[in-house]
């Protein structure tokens, strides 16, 4: 997104963030009105975007985040529409549980997209902390199950509990490949609802499997 922020002149650099974890970030955010004539042509540019790949991003070494404020200042300008209208690969990092970039994101156009949060991969988060996590998933899965609607393949790099997936992932009625943790047994049948799903990768199942059958082709990794 940087690229297309940057034809914004109010988009600026405004200082890191970080520094208590010991990895700092530079912060970037929407400081001051934008010009009409750069939002045309950030419009035009945003046309033509296909692909977007920011998942990892903001974990590597020369690191940038944009502040939350930016998306929500854009999601107002775009008035409840796409920002980026025909994008059909979208590789998303939700930075913290308050985050709602991905919100301007979502289009019907999508149908590739992977999902990830750091955080909630961690091991020491707090009961309380990683409740709030899940929450964020759940509300962002639901999301993506009204607003990306034409997904065929669907990726979760995030630790979730099993009972979180279904209620929105059932909907996708396009999916053919998805790509997730952990599931329970109550999950599995749900999933294997689903009429188009041909490929699911897992990395656990809670529960038995003997008296289960799809015609999903189930595949486990580590």
């Amino acid at each position: 997104m940087f690229p297309l922020l940057h034809l914004l002149s109010a988009f600026v650099r405004v200082g890191t963030i970080g520094e208590e974890q010991g990895s700092t970030s530079d912060l970037f955010m929407i400081d001051g009105a934008i010009l009409p004539n750069e939002w045309q042509r950030f419009l035009i540019h945003a046309e033509f975007v296909q692909s977007l790949n920011d998942a990892g991003f903001y974990w590597s070494p020369e690191s940038r985040s944009i502040a939350p404020s930016t998306w929500v200042y854009l999601g107002v300008l775009c008035g409840g529409t796409p920002l980026l209208p025909h994008v059909r690969r979208l590789s998303w990092t939700i930075e913290s549980p308050q985050s709602t970039s991905i919100l301007s994101l979502l289009s019907p156009s999508i149908e590739s997209l992977t999902i990830s949060s750091s955080s909630l991969r961690r091991s020491g988060l707090s009961d309380d902390s990683r409740r709030e996590w899940q929450s964020c998933i759940r509300s962002t899965l639901h999301l993506i199950s009204s607003n990306a609607i034409h997904i065929s393949q669907l990726t979760l790099n995030s630790n979730m509990e099993p009972s979180s997936l279904c209620l929105s992932v059932w909907k996708l009625q396009s999916l053919r490949v998805f790509t997730v943790g952990k599931v329970d047994i109550a999950d599995l049948h749900a999933l294997s609802q689903l009429p188009n799903l041909a490929e699911l990768y897992l990395t656990s199942i809670q529960g038995s499997i003997q008296d289960f059958s799809t015609q999903t082709a189930i595949e486990f990794s580590s």
